[in-house]
């Protein structure tokens, strides 16, 4: 039986094809980056939503009033501050987490150096508190994380962030509605505490065998469904920046940065993403060039595959996390230069307040939203 079709004419188009190929690559090419261009406008791109019902900020009623409990903190920290200039607070922060009632414990780990064997072993320290959720079996858990800098950092000192944690800790603790385990941490050294405590807590090693011991953690609580990370140096902040790129271009769940932008825009604290603040008009020509340049900036972080803070840490371990850092930020015209309308530590209280009742609510991992994407704007 003869063939239906000719097959002389798929080859002639096969030909034609091949011979063009170095025209058609380079059409290929620029569509590809004019298209890049196009996504950016928001015509073209959805502000961001909610998938997952049970995290509504709505349902979500704030009752934090603890502004003056943490200025006290805050200034004490400052105290401690001087007296280690070297080195983390211990004593202090242990002190403050068994006052509020909580399990305090201490993690050990070491670092030996894999390149060079005339370095000696680093040795670091982390502090963590666990709150028992009260309605359920601890099957289940939340972080709320502070890795302690001084305020010489490049980074900046964390000490604003420390006197929140402590100050949501013990607010947290004379409430009953918690189904969900919490932990509160402050890690020393950066990423690399981070990383020996999700190691030990998970009882697993991430890297080169005998590089990091991360030792042993007396306590644990349940399965970590998510964590939030604060950098926070001082009392009062003009914008709260939204960090989400973690280890190897991984990100959060879509619907835990909308809790965030969500409970911010309900307090009137200002928001950036990707160091670029949100601005209302999305059709002008500046609010292009802005989403832009926050497009760009989260293909390139995402690209480097370099965590943008601690939480980065957790996606490995199937973590949802992400890290809230307060900025200050001046506005400088011909004149003068001033700040702009400061948010204090109740409306950041509430913020995380909500952040973590939200979570509260959930009766399951994230599963639905997006995992993998490139936003021009939240």
């Amino acid at each position: 039986m003869g063939l239906l079709t000719d097959p002389s004419s798929s080859n002639k188009l096969i030909d034609m094809l091949i011979s063009k190929y170095r025209l058609l690559s380079w059409v290929s090419y620029l569509c590809g980056f004019l298209g890049l261009f196009i996504m950016v406008h928001p015509e073209y791109s959805a502000k961001t939503y909610f998938s997952e019902n049970a995290l509504l900020p709505g349902l979500v009623h704030g009752e934090i009033l603890a502004e003056g409990e943490a200025k006290r903190i805050y200034n004490e920290l400052q105290e401690e501050k001087n007296q280690y200039s070297n080195s983390v607070p211990f004593p202090y922060i242990e002190a403050k987490f068994k006052q509020a009632g909580l399990e305090v414990y201490r993690h050990n780990f070491t670092l030996h150096y894999p390149l060079s064997d005339k370095i000696p072993s680093f040795k670091g320290q982390n502090i963590y508190a666990i709150l028992r959720a009260s309605r359920a079996s601890s099957t289940e858990s939340l972080v709320m994380s502070v890795p302690y800098r001084h305020t010489y950092s490049y980074d900046g000192g964390t000490q604003g962030s420390l006197a929140l944690l402590i100050t949501m800790a013990s607010f947290f603790r004379k409430k009953n509605f918690w189904a969900k385990d919490i932990i509160f941490l402050v890690t020393e050294n950066e990423q690399l505490g981070m990383q020996a405590w999700l190691e030990a807590y998970h009882k697993t090693s991430c890297g080169v065998k005998g590089t990091l011991d991360h030792g042993e953690l007396p306590a644990r609580a349940g399965a970590i469904q998510a964590a939030i990370n604060l950098e926070i140096s001082g009392e009062h902040v003009t914008h709260l920046n939204i960090k989400t790129e973690g280890l190897n271009g991984q990100l959060p769940n879509l619907d835990l940065v909308n809790l965030v932008n969500r409970l911010c825009l309900r307090e009137d604290v200002r928001q950036m993403f990707q160091g670029y603040e949100d601005r209302a008009q999305l059709y002008s020509s500046k609010g292009y060039i802005r989403s832009l340049k926050t497009f760009l900036s989260m293909m390139l972080k995402q690209s480097s595959g370099v965590p943008s803070g601690n939480h980065g840490l957790f996606h490995r371990f199937g973590i949802e996390a992400l890290t809230i850092e307060g900025i200050v930020k001046e506005i400088k015209t011909k004149k003068k230069s001033y700040h702009q309308r400061k948010a204090g530590f109740h409306s950041l209280g509430r913020i995380v307040e909500g952040v973590f009742r939200s979570l509260n609510n959930l009766l399951e991992r994230f599963h639905q939203s997006i995992f993998l994407l490139f936003t021009s704007f939240i």
